[in-house]
């Protein structure tokens, strides 16, 4: 099946996508599919895999942990291990030759909203670790990644994977479900609360009257989502009668925390050098970013826009006191359409393409014309079921 898309792909000497579902598929096409082609005498080319930025470290967040991180805390010596790596570690943690904590990689994994870009030393002298892959896959001919990544590009209007012109996403019977997350909007219980944790980190001290006032607001949502007793409920627009004024609180508390950081000078004590200060300066506008974005959520959720064609729930769990709100769209095909079909040349492959996605939503007639107009021939369930001899719910093929 990978050969069937890979050799046209290369031989048509232009940039292409494979997006597939799992990553023992990835693995197999760049481990034995491609090596073989190579072999066989095909052109020259050049496959790159392109993962999440969560998959490197940021060192810039490596060394404010080991700035900021007291001498007592258990990640302390892991800490100390993987900054003795840094010379000889390309900054994938796959490539690591341990498995770092959850925790601590969390805390200096990359990610877009954290970025100072031009204001990190690491950035500008072409030691960040993120950047630095994406430079190899602007020389790629052959992309490999995932879904999840495929649709962030999609998201965030190009800015993560190159120029191309074909995607072939393979175990596509996964697209569907993977596109309705990547277009979920989400709140967690402690989306404010991490925020503040950086703004402390990175700016100031945030007083206490400021930090008072969230937590009051952000109660009566703890009490209000376990007041239902449910692990899991859908919310109806009847539920904003109670929702809203809390959500409300919770608005006037970001707007006040909002004034302060855009106003607040830069702590001395913990900055003391004039570069320190330059990066703070840059986190405290990221940050603000962040806040507001966390506002349009909030403001999203409980809008009449979060109940067209979208559902709403909350999932909790009473025993961690963890609960997140979210909104996903009903009928994701009409936003890949939009964002994905009419801009690119997709072809869906998978062993189970007819039966899955036309279940999970998904129209023969998209099936259809992604395929007629890849291959200039009709697709039909029909003839795919005469093709592996036999119903192809019984085969597998």
């Amino acid at each position: 099946k990978s050969f069937a898309y890979l050799y046209p792909l290369i031989t048509s000497n232009k940039v292409a996508v494979i997006s597939t579902g799992t990553i023992a598929l990835q693995e197999q096409i760049l481990d034995k599919d491609i090596p073989f082609l190579k072999q066989s005498g095909i052109r020259d080319f050049n496959a790159v895999i392109a993962k999440g930025r969560n998959n490197y470290v940021c060192k810039q967040k490596l060394f404010e942990l080991e700035r900021t991180l007291f001498p007592g805390s258990p990640m302390k010596a892991e800490l100390d291990i993987l900054i003795s790596n840094l010379n000889s570690w390309d900054g994938d943690f796959a490539n690591l030759p341990f498995q770092p904590t959850k925790e601590l990689k969390r805390e200096i994994e990359s990610t877009a909203e954290d970025c100072i870009m031009s204001k990190c030393e690491f950035f500008k002298y072409n030691e960040a670790p993120f950047y630095n892959a994406r430079k190899k896959l602007a020389k790629a001919d052959l992309i490999v990644t995932n879904h999840s990544l495929y649709l962030n590009d999609v998201i965030s209007g190009g800015n993560v994977l190159p120029e191309h012109e074909t995607t072939v996403f393979d175990e596509a019977h996964h697209l569907y479900n993977i596109a309705v997350h990547a277009f979920t909007v989400s709140i967690g219980r402690y989306s404010t609360t991490k925020l503040l944790q950086k703004i402390q980190k990175r700016v100031n001290h945030i007083p206490e009257s400021i930090t008072r006032q969230i937590i009051n607001s952000e109660s009566k949502l703890f009490e209000w989502v376990f007041s239902f007793g449910k692990p899991l409920f859908r919310l109806y627009q009847d539920h904003n009668i109670t929702l809203n004024p809390i959500v409300v609180e919770i608005l006037d508390s970001l707007r006040e925390l909002e004034r302060w950081l855009e106003f607040t000078p830069i702590n001395d004590t913990l900055f003391p050098d004039e570069l320190l200060q330059l990066k703070a300066n840059s986190h405290r506008q990221n940050l603000l970013k962040q806040l507001d974005n966390l506002k349009r959520k909030w403001k999203f959720i409980i809008g009449e826009e979060s109940y067209f064609e979208r559902v709403n729930w909350v999932e909790s769990d009473s025993y961690r006191g963890f609960f997140e709100i979210k909104s996903a769209p009903l009928f994701i095909d009409k936003t890949l359409e939009q964002e994905v079909w009419s801009r690119k040349t997709g072809i869906l492959t998978s062993a189970t393409i007819t039966n899955n996605l036309i279940s999970q939503g998904w129209q023969s007639s998209d099936v259809n014309e992604a395929f007629s107009q890849s291959t200039g021939q009709n697709f039909s369930a029909q003839a795919n079921q005469a093709l592996s001899g036999g119903d192809s719910t019984k085969n597998g093929k």
